[in-house]
């Protein structure tokens, strides 16, 4: 996936890059501060089963609620992108992070008392609301908040790169791989910075969403 000369900003390799290592990040916050992870919906999925063929209403209720929360981050996400279409393109990227960036803030001053439940709905409407924003790297679907379907992707231009043995291949391989694994590297990022600082840690994120926003700034001003 060799870089694409008049790709738009918000699928250059940096890019999404610094939002899959927010989505680690947020993930491993998310376990640490109130113990579960806020984008793997597809356990939850398998767990809310469960607990419905086994009678647990209570525990079925408990993964539905971070459920929902995806949906309701993905409608939002839609919603804010068809309000936004008639005007410049980047104008609804930068709402959205700015969005995340105030959402990320003020979850930061939520106390610790408050129950984990509902801090896991916030943060699962945030993991929602940015999966559904930012969906393609370098013209490669990619999601910024999990995983399974991106490793696949790599698995395939593994296979290319090795049957082809082509430059452009490898590179595609490489460049797309880095995108991926920068989720790990936000998750251990979040790990640490959570040990520390507890709620605040969701602060150091606003960090990173700051750099995309001026990536953004800055594209829109060279269209100017």
């Amino acid at each position: 996936m060799h870089k694409p000369r008049n790709i738009p900003v918000q699928e250059t390799l940096l890019f999404i890059s610094i939002l899959t290592a927010v989505g680690g990040y947020l993930n491993a916050y998310s376990f640490y501060t109130h113990g579960s992870f806020t984008s793997l919906h597809t356990g939850n999925m398998a767990k809310m089963g469960i607990s419905v063929f086994q009678g647990q209403w209570s525990e079925a209720l408990m993964v539905l609620i971070p459920i929902s929360g995806n949906i309701v981050g993905a409608f939002l996400a839609e919603l804010l992108r068809r309000s936004c279409t008639t005007r410049h393109p980047l104008i609804w990227q930068k709402v959205s992070i700015s969005s995340e960036i105030i959402a990320l803030f003020i979850i930061g001053f939520l106390p610790v008392s408050l129950p984990n439940i509902l801090i896991n709905w916030f943060l699962s409407v945030n993991a929602g609301f940015q999966l559904s924003n930012f969906r393609s790297c370098e013209g490669t679907v990619h999601n910024t908040t999990i995983c399974t379907g991106n490793l696949r992707t790599v698995g395939q231009y593994l296979c290319t790169a090795v049957i082809t043995r082509e430059k452009s291949a490898v590179t595609k391989l490489f460049r797309y791989a880095a995108a991926v694994f920068s989720f790990p590297i936000g998750a251990g990022l979040g790990g640490i910075a959570t040990l520390k600082l507890g709620g605040y840690a969701s602060w150091i994120c606003c960090i990173g969403l700051a750099i995309i926003l001026y990536l953004i700034q800055h594209s829109t001003d060279s269209q100017t």
